[in-house]
């Protein structure tokens, strides 16, 4: 059996000889399965020790509760001919008030409300949606066995092969979505390699810990308000100058078809 060797989140080392020459080593692990690693979202955590040369080490699955994810755009919405469609209309429809840059930004975020609540109504929860199917179709399949299927039947199962499909190449795509992994070609991909790579990038961008003011912390609300005094404290401006947009018409201004077209022609000698 294959297993991994996690990072440890909290210190680099385990053991420590305590002595003037100090020597520090990881002699303490847990190794776990490929299985484990690509199903729950464990980490390893290393603990203080007060007087033991070795410090003891907790497996844990990571629940804390970080808020509300950040939105992304999932390519596969663009599948969809709804979704550009719905992002239009929103634009169209959104009436603000106020400069450009506001109206602009009002706009945008109206556009993020609509897809999100359009993504739950048009793919909802693609893992149960996906079980759900494949229990159909062994329903059907175990039927089958036993007796001949009415026409009603297989034109179910038939429905539920084509549903299965399309779900599966779903959850493949949020996967390679989620993993960032961008050089391989849509049809090339496996469920499980990219949801292995989408939990380790959890593990190796996961803050679990931060020390502020001398103080270690773990909590979710802790560590968010330290990050936003740390910003504060260094990068906060005196004076805040932005750049204002104007008026509408340098965004809403196209390119001529034949301005297009000199975007894409080949340098001349006086240019070059």
């Amino acid at each position: 059996m294959e297993l991994l060797d996690l990072p440890m989140m909290g210190r680099r080392f385990t053991w420590t000889n305590y002595q003037d020459h100090a020597i520090h080593s990881r002699l303490d692990r847990f190794l776990i399965s490929q299985q484990v690693f690509e199903k729950f979202k464990v980490v390893q955590w290393g603990i203080h020790r007060p007087i033991s040369d070795h410090c003891l080490i907790v497996l844990t699955n990571d629940e804390r509760d970080w808020g509300p994810r950040p939105f992304r755009f999932m390519d596969i919405w663009l599948s969809n001919p709804r979704c550009m469609a719905n992002a239009e209309e929103t634009w169209e429809n959104t009436v603000v008030n106020g400069w450009a840059g506001f109206q602009i930004l009002r706009k945008l975020r109206a556009i993020k409300d609509k897809l999100k609540v359009w993504n739950k109504e048009e793919f909802g929860d693609v893992n149960s949606a996906l079980l759900v199917t494949e229990t159909e179709l062994q329903h059907l399949d175990l039927l089958a066995e036993v007796r001949q299927l009415s026409i009603e039947e297989k034109a179910s199962r038939c429905k539920a092969k084509s549903e299965f499909w399309r779900l599966s190449r779903l959850t493949e795509s949020l996967w390679r979505h989620k993993s960032r992994i961008n050089w391989m070609k849509l049809g090339d991909k496996n469920t499980r390699y990219f949801q292995a790579i989408a939990n380790n990038r959890f593990r190796r961008n996961l803050v679990g810990s931060i020390k502020a003011s001398g103080r270690l912390l773990e909590e979710p609300k802790d560590i968010k308000d330290a990050v936003v005094v740390h910003f504060k404290n260094n990068f906060k401006e005196d004076s805040i100058v932005r750049p204002r947009l104007g008026g509408w018409g340098w965004f809403l201004r196209r390119l001529s078809p034949y301005s297009a077209l000199q975007l894409g022609r080949v340098f001349d000698v006086r240019e070059v």
